[in-house]
């Protein structure tokens, strides 16, 4: 540990088709750090000593193989004390093999498909539900509220494993809650338009819509939903 500091490190997608959650990541960090520092830092027990914290924060830019760089780059020549995950499961992943090399804890945020959790890493702590998991609780608050609950449909992106993840969990649950009728409709990449697939399910629809695809996907999805 540095004698005047703790360094946290991080990757975060800056630029790049992360930037939005990447951004909130960093922001919401250093304003972490902020509040920390103005209580008088962290109270280090060996040193008998509070210590400010500040922050080392590289732009991964989305693309997995800088992400895996960067990350070396925190642990080897930044000498971090903590190492923060990026944003994306598939961005996780990567950072999580080079912290498994050396041997470094991963906090994980921001990567919450199962595979993160499938690998054997003993490394990575995560403090997100993993992502099969993702809509067990809305559909046994929607299962008990309503009784009569027998439709259910399930709408997703094919874009990384997470929407796969959330989606097949969430299936799942349906099954094992008694739900009858349980509908898997999934839609290809950079989709912008979801009113055809919505007005679809117009003449017939479902006791409940789930939606789960990228941030930019659910936000789309959301207000074309809201606007028919």
């Amino acid at each position: 540990m540095a004698s005047s500091h703790i360094t946290i490190g991080m990757t975060a997608s800056l630029t790049g088709r992360y930037r939005g959650p990447g951004r909130q990541a960093r922001a919401g960090a250093l304003a972490w750090i902020d509040d920390t520092n103005r209580a008088g830092g962290i109270r280090v027990r060996d040193r008998s000593a509070r210590l400010p914290v500040r922050l080392i924060c590289y732009d991964d830019a989305g693309q997995g193989e800088r992400c895996r760089t960067l990350t070396k780059r925190l642990i080897v020549d930044d000498r971090v004390d903590i190492l923060l995950g990026p944003y994306a499961s598939g961005l996780t992943r990567r950072a999580a093999a080079v912290a498994e090399q050396h041997q470094r804890v991963l906090w994980n945020h921001g990567g919450s498909a199962d595979a993160v959790y499938h690998e054997g890493y003993t490394w990575v702590v995560g403090i997100l539900t993993p992502a099969s998991r993702y809509f067990h609780g809305v559909l046994d608050a929607a299962a008990d509220a309503y009784p009569s609950l027998r439709r259910v449909t399930i709408v997703h992106g094919t874009t990384g494993a997470f929407p796969r993840d959330v989606a097949a969990g969430a299936a799942q649950h349906c099954r094992e809650r008694g739900i009858e009728t349980v509908q898997s409709v999934s839609y290809p990449p950079d989709t912008d338009n979801f009113i055809p697939l919505l007005k679809s399910l117009q003449a017939d629809p479902p006791d409940v819509l789930l939606g789960v695809g990228r941030i930019e996907d659910d936000l789309r999805l959301a207000a074309q939903l809201a606007d028919l």
